[in-house]
């Protein structure tokens, strides 16, 4: 499943909010909370989840990297079925409580843009998956920080991802008609490649759900 977008993804502070990108971290003693949503009601109602993770891609980051500075502290992950408020971002939605708390577990440190995020949710987690209606996740930290620690991540209005050529340069040894092998300086372009970014062709939130019903699992195959 691919994030809603538009004012159901986004962040908070807890004071300002803000979407067109999910942010989490720290900035000006405040901490930020990234929030993104889900239309799980696509799910069969039986559905029966066996396993989820989350997955979020890096657009920019905003002085250190939380992920991997320890300066804001572990990094958490809710869940409230609907949402933490409305149906759009606002303020209150940082301190709302969540239908599953700390309930996933974070793999990668998202460094460099394009960089994957996958969040492994917990069995906890997985019971509280709205089959009715949508799910809403918050990420956050628990320690503030005076200075910048802001990782964020592309939404679910993000467009198609598209490769740009990058200089190259290459160097050889040439075989000279003197019997010389001078190292010489070859350039040129190549496209760049963006890892999942490109294989999913855009860097949209998504949610990966392993699921059964009525003894098949979502691959198709019987128990």
């Amino acid at each position: 499943l691919n994030s809603l977008g538009g004012t159901a993804d986004g962040w908070t502070d807890g004071s300002a909010v803000g979407t067109g990108r999910i942010s989490v971290g720290a900035s000006a003693d405040r901490l930020v909370h990234g929030l993104v949503s889900f239309d799980t009601a696509a799910l069969p109602d039986d559905a029966q989840i066996t396993a989820a993770s989350l997955w979020l891609l890096l657009d920019q980051r905003q002085g250190s990297n939380p992920f991997t500075s320890g300066q804001l502290g572990a990094p958490r992950l809710d869940l409230a079925r609907g949402s933490f408020g409305g149906p759009d971002i606002e303020a209150s939605d940082a301190t709302a409580p969540a239908d599953a708390s700390d309930v996933g577990c974070f793999v990668g440190s998202a460094a460099n843009p394009d960089d994957a995020l996958r969040i492994e949710l917990s069995l906890e987690a997985l019971a509280q998956i709205d089959r009715q209606g949508p799910t809403q996740f918050r990420l956050s930290f628990a320690t503030p920080s005076t200075a910048s620690a802001r990782n964020d991540f592309a939404s679910g209005d993000a467009g198609v991802a598209r490769s740009f050529p990058v200089d190259t340069v290459d160097y050889v040894q040439q075989l000279q008609s003197d019997g010389t092998t001078p190292i010489v300086a070859v350039r040129g372009q190549a496209l760049s490649h963006r890892g999942l970014v490109e294989y999913l062709g855009s860097a949209r939130p998504v949610l990966t759900l392993q699921f059964t019903v009525d003894g098949l699992h979502s691959d198709g195959f019987e128990d």
